[in-house]
Parts: structure tokens; sequence; C-alpha cells
């Protein structure tokens, strides 16, 4: 599996000290996605950061989904219904929701949101 870091403000990006992909470059993703793939890998994950207040923006996925053959997997800042079921019609394959369950109100939540989904797929 392949493992894209984006955004410079989250967790991931602090503790990995990694170099993210700017959300604004969705080519830079789109080559690291192809070069994913020519080395086997059949999985992609968009990572947008745990905690981070600004998920991968559909029309990044969307682009990296249209070059990319595996299954595409986004996470990072998902809580919103809005938000997952566009991420899921850019072509998210799976979602990665983990803060949320953090939440006190959890299971609301998630139940709007794969409501969401289930109504855009």
């Amino acid at each position: 599996m392949g493992y894209l870091v984006f955004g410079e403000e989250s967790t991931t990006s602090f503790v990995g000290q990694t170099r993210p992909i700017p959300y604004g470059k969705p080519m830079i993703a789109v080559m690291y996605a192809l070069a994913a793939q020519y080395m086997g890998m059949r999985a992609l994950y968009l990572e947008g950061g745990s905690g981070t207040g600004h998920p991968i923006p559909p029309n990044l996925a969307k682009s990296v989904k249209e070059y990319f053959g595996g299954i595409l997997i986004v996470g990072g800042g998902i809580t919103e219904p809005k938000t997952a079921a566009d991420l899921a019609a850019a072509g998210a394959d799976i979602l990665v929701i983990g803060n949320l369950l953090e939440s006190k109100d959890y299971a609301n939540k998630l139940r709007a949101i794969v409501h969401a989904v289930k109504g855009k797929t």
C-alpha cells in the first residue's frame, strides 16, 4: 500500500516530520500514485492527517482515482456527512474516520455519514 501525506497542520505531518503534498497540487499526487501502482501496490492511502480541519479535497481524490487502478483509501478530518459523500462520489473506496470515533456523539455522526455515503453510491 502506498501512503501519501497531505497538508502541514496535521499531527501526522508533525510527528512523521514529512514533506506533505500540497492540497492544490493534485498532479503531484497522481505521479506518486502511478509510481505506487507501477511498483505493484494495490492500494493507496491519501492521508489528510489525524485531526486535521482540512480533509482531502474531492477533486484531488477524483484526479488520483482517474489514474490509479487500485483501492483508494482517504482519511483525515472526515467528520461531516457531506465531506464523506463527496469523497465517495469522487472515487474513494474506503474512508477512514478514526478521530470521529473519539467524539462523544460518534454513533449519531457515524450513522449520518453512512447514510450520506449510501445515498451517493
